[in-house]
């Protein structure tokens, strides 16, 4: 007797499901946070910054575009990028994000999102009982991860332990040439990891300067603006907002 295709089957294997199933598992894994969920490359204004800062701006936006469609070449050296402006607010996580989005829904590719201090902290939890996940587990996920977004390093705390930490994750990362995008308030150069050597106490230890070798070798820089548009967009969200409270 020949076999009629159920309906249920049908759904069962339509790519199209299959595809959504896929974005959502990946989206599960991203951690990306829930105000750039959406965010996109294309939809980066350069026009909210002030003039003398738009064409940096710009060329920020035309080296993530590029970073985007040449992925396979980058991915193939273990290549990142290293997101950097004194001034917070300048957009770089909202770059970051909007890389990562365009990487998951045209490269396919596993992002996950944290910032370095969640990163520490969620380490520091498996040591307790504050961790559904074994420690192995954690530092498995960030050393593994195709793409991991590394947000605002270089505030954390430096102590030995987080030193520790960050060497062991960046080296393996490195060693596999999983990708790495880094975002920060402070030039690669600038970074400093050291610790007091608490047995001589005007000696410190070298192991920051392996760390920002890692990163050097692991990241292209990108220089963002020198301007916090976070309040400029927080001040026309109000406005828009007041105006419907006020009846216009």
């Amino acid at each position: 007797m020949r076999h009629t295709q159920t309906m249920y089957e049908k759904l069962a294997i339509c790519p199209c499901r299959e595809e959504k199933q896929k974005d959502r598992e990946l989206r599960e894994i991203s951690q990306i946070p829930k105000s750039f969920e959406d965010a996109t490359i294309n939809s980066f204004n350069v026009f909210i910054y002030n003039e003398d800062n738009v064409d940096i701006a710009k060329s920020a936006k035309i080296q993530a575009a590029n970073f985007v469609k040449h992925f396979d070449t980058f991915k193939k050296a273990g290549k990142g990028l290293y997101l950097y402006s004194s001034i917070k607010g300048s957009g770089k996580t909202r770059l970051a994000c909007s890389i990562a989005n365009a990487l998951m829904k045209q490269h396919n590719v596993k992002v996950h999102f944290t910032t370095t201090l969640d990163l520490l902290d969620n380490i520091r939890k498996t040591y307790g009982n504050g961790s559904s996940f074994s420690f192995e587990e954690i530092i498995d996920m960030y050393k593994s991860v195709d793409v991991l977004v590394l947000d605002d390093i270089g505030v954390e705390n430096v102590t030995p332990w987080a030193v520790e930490k960050f060497t062991q994750i960046l080296n393996e990362r490195m060693e596999k040439k999983n990708v790495t995008i880094f975002t920060s308030n402070i030039d690669v150069g600038s970074l400093d990891f050291k610790t007091k050597n608490y047995y001589k106490e005007d000696f410190y230890d070298n192991e920051s300067e392996r760390i920002v070798s890692r990163i050097s070798k692991m990241a292209v820089e990108v220089a963002m603006p020198e301007e916090n548009v976070r309040e400029y967009q927080a001040e026309e969200e109000n406005r828009e907002f007041s105006k419907i409270l006020i009846g216009e």
